[in-house]
């Protein structure tokens, strides 16, 4: 979207789109991961670590530009962002990135973890579609 934003008409961002490296933030997730607040995702196929590994290193470099938030905040694309609150990854990251959007809506869906899309797709599918029914 800031690359191309004339080929997007929407974003939808769902329990993700933080733009921070905050050492608060992994804390906080890490103390969950600890507590054992959130269950292991068994995928078929299985989560692939190295491409993992390789979108961890580009995201690092992608935050450390000078000029992204300010990119953000210029951004006229519309975005929702779905966040589960019971997800052990402190939401207020995505929040602020929401809030740097001047029209973007940030929805934190109750009773939902970080697999919201697994556990809670009603909410997700619904939020989704009025969403996209709102775009030009």
């Amino acid at each position: 979207a800031l690359t191309h934003p004339h080929r997007c008409i929407g974003l939808i961002c769902v329990a993700g789109g933080r733009l921070t490296n905050d050492r608060e933030w992994y804390a906080e997730y890490a103390r969950g991961v600890e507590e054992g607040r959130e269950a292991p995702l068994m995928t078929d196929p299985p989560t692939n670590m190295a491409a993992n590994r390789q979108l961890s290193a580009d995201f690092k470099r992608t935050i450390q530009r000078p000029t992204l938030f300010r990119e953000v905040a210029a951004l006229q694309t519309p975005a929702l962002f779905l966040y589960g609150a019971e997800d052990i990854r402190p939401s207020w990251a995505v929040a602020q990135v929401a809030a740097l959007l001047p029209d973007a809506r940030f929805d934190l869906i109750p009773h939902a973890d970080h697999y919201l899309y697994l556990t809670h797709p009603e909410h997700v599918q619904s939020r989704a579609d009025a969403f996209l029914s709102s775009l030009p």
